[in-house]
């Protein structure tokens, strides 16, 4: 990922070599709203291994220059300092009040290596509590 890794807070898990935790500010106030990655994200950098903390299927996908993803604005694990964060409507207004997804989605344009998960903690948490798996 050319060395810089941008991820969800308190992604990070452990490491292997040389991989510097630092800290990324995202202070456009609708990509910190409304994105699903909020305004101060974890930075890792080097050229060592990372292991990030995720909950359900975690889809890894390499982006080519100019390719975007749409995603659900809670599945976005991580991505490569490369690719540009934006967002989206959802859809007509109905689709935004009725369909469940939300006012917006998450837009990630290549290139670069992106991450994303089928559960985010809190959906992981509720599912818990419902079916008592604590």
């Amino acid at each position: 990922v050319g060395g810089k890794l941008i991820a969800q807070q308190s992604a990070f898990m452990a490491s292997v070599g040389n991989v510097h935790i630092g800290t990324s500010f995202d202070c456009n106030l609708k990509r910190c709203c409304c994105a699903g990655t909020g305004l101060v994200r974890q930075k890792l950098e080097g050229d060592g291994l990372a292991l990030i903390a995720a909950s359900g299927t975690i889809i890894q996908k390499t982006l080519t220059e100019g390719e975007t993803l749409i995603v659900d604005s809670n599945c976005v694990l991580a991505f490569a300092a490369s690719c540009k964060l934006d967002i989206k409507t959802a859809g007509g207004i109905v689709g935004m009040l009725g369909g469940g997804e939300g006012m917006f989605n998450t837009t990630l344009t290549g290139p670069g290596l992106v991450l994303v998960q089928s559960m985010n903690e809190i959906v992981f948490r509720e599912a818990m509590v419902a079916n008592k798996l604590y």
